[in-house]
């Protein structure tokens, strides 16, 4: 086979595997690709000049298996960078990285957050249905046009990955390959109690009168649909029907994975699958940690890092940081991220704790180092957070840490072992185990980071979780 674009001929050596094209063995005109279900797929790509050819200027990790896939990830949208969108990326670099030929197809994608964020990644958009201009506008009448839409996208691949909702059921229509969900949480539009269970039993019992807000926005949610039901009874049918189908699409799957057994538990109470196996995110981690020694108790430097959005639980945090602040006056809360809540949280630090807290915004990689050297501490109490990648990034960074007692913040605090656990809707508790964690000796302070920085890498690196992957991808 002649490429026009290069001179000589490539030809096929079946000896060795496609891995072996990063490998420095490599010389001359051979081309080892693995003996997998389609190697002139794989060739073609590579003639073309398509992603796999980024392979040959760099070494990267040896699959598991022998067995390569050719994979779609299905995902909702690309609007904004949240957790699962850094999620999706991580996991499509780090298996084109291991060989396989990775597709990612969307409903819907900005064209800025392509070209900053997905320039290196085959993405394909394929629309929502005529006047639909977000997901929670979508009814069962429309999910047979977006299954049309999306069908032609999945037709040549071994495995679909599906992650937000709805792509779980749209996956379910790949007949002819693997169908897995890898699940970062229920849709929590449509499974309201199912996917923020903490915050509706706290406002259960709270209702609109909960001081923080995080519980007053579920409450207004639950309520809100109580009357709608109750005023529209068509609501609750077609509720009810986005249920069924969702439910009995992710039923059918070939295989479940969540990213915490949190997650795991949200996914079996909302739509009966009870046998997701776990699979963390993967983490960036530096390749060193910073050296750190004590505490600074004088004027202690508070960090959190995470968007600036209701569930995440800000107000809390400062409402703590005012306690903290009357042991330790000088104490400071840096808030780094964005979101259409900054504007209520500055309005609140100034009215609370004027002068104490510091929005930065979204900060660079080298910006953020700068900032994390000069802190003992991360602090974030989210509600319902079914992972919180920010934990083990600070846990690598060298700092301290407080976490939620519920979600994914305390299986990666190990239940309390290595950083402290406060009840997330009580200002009082957050404040008390930022003093527990100020209260700790300089000995004791420097073997939590060990331990801590010692777990997270080893759960949570790319190698660890990647592999883990590939299994569930290959089945």
């Amino acid at each position: 086979m002649k490429n026009a674009g290069r001179q000589g001929t490539i030809r096929l050596d079946r000896r060795y595997t496609y891995r072996h094209l990063c490998s420095s063995s490599t010389s001359g005109n051979v081309i080892p690709l693995d003996v997998c279900r389609d190697t002139r797929h794989i060739l073609r790509r590579l003639i073309a000049g398509r992603p796999v050819c980024r392979l040959l200027c760099r070494r990267v990790p040896r699959s598991s298996s022998d067995s390569l896939v050719r994979l779609t990830i299905l995902h909702s949208q690309f609007q904004t960078m949240g957790g699962a969108e850094v999620l999706l990326t991580s996991q499509a670099r780090w298996l084109a990285a291991a060989g396989h030929d990775v597709r990612v197809v969307a409903f819907t994608v900005d064209p800025a957050y392509r070209a900053k964020h997905l320039a290196d990644l085959h993405v394909t958009e394929v629309g929502l249905p005529g006047g639909v201009q977000h997901m929670e506008a979508l009814t069962p009448a429309m999910m047979p046009e977006l299954v049309e839409r999306t069908r032609p996208a999945l037709k040549d691949c071994d495995t679909v990955m599906a992650l937000n909702y709805p792509s779980a059921p749209i996956a379910a229509d790949a007949s002819n390959a693997r169908r897995v969900w890898y699940a970062c949480e229920p849709y929590r539009s449509l499974y309201l109690r199912e996917g923020n269970p903490a915050a509706a039993a706290h406002a259960d019992r709270a209702g609109l009168r909960a001081e923080d807000f995080a519980t007053r926005q579920v409450a207004r949610r639950l309520l809100r649909r109580k009357v709608q039901h109750a005023m529209f009874p068509w609501t609750a049918a077609r509720e009810q029907s986005l249920k069924q189908f969702d439910g009995a699409a992710i039923r059918g799957l070939d295989g479940v994975a969540s990213l915490s057994r949190y997650a795991a538990d949200c996914v079996r109470d909302a739509t009966g699958r009870a046998d997701a196996s776990v699979v963390h995110p993967m983490i960036r981690f530096t390749q060193t940690t910073p050296h750190r020694h004590g505490i600074c108790r004088d004027a202690p430097q508070i960090l959190v890092q995470t968007r600036l959005v209701i569930p995440k639980n800000l107000d809390t945090l400062i409402r703590a940081l005012v306690i903290v602040r009357r042991r330790h006056p000088r104490a400071q809360l840096h808030v780094v991220g964005t979101g259409p809540r900054r504007a209520v949280l500055e309005h609140l630090a100034r009215r609370v704790a004027p002068g104490a807290v510091t929005f930065h915004g979204f900060l660079s990689d080298a910006a953020l180092d700068t900032l994390c050297a000069s802190c003992d501490l991360f602090a974030f109490a989210p509600v319902d957070e079914p992972f919180g990648m920010v934990f083990p990034e600070a846990a690598a960074r060298g700092l301290l840490m407080v976490g939620s007692d519920h979600g994914g913040p305390r299986e990666i605090l190990e239940d309390g072992a290595i950083g402290e656990l406060c009840n997330p809707f009580d200002a009082e508790c957050v404040a008390d185990a930022i003093l527990r964690t100020l209260a700790l000796s300089d000995t004791e302070a420097d073997a939590r980071r060990a331990r801590a920085d010692h777990s997270v890498r080893a759960r949570f690196c790319a190698d660890v979780t990647g592999r883990q992957l590939e299994s569930l991808l290959q089945g």
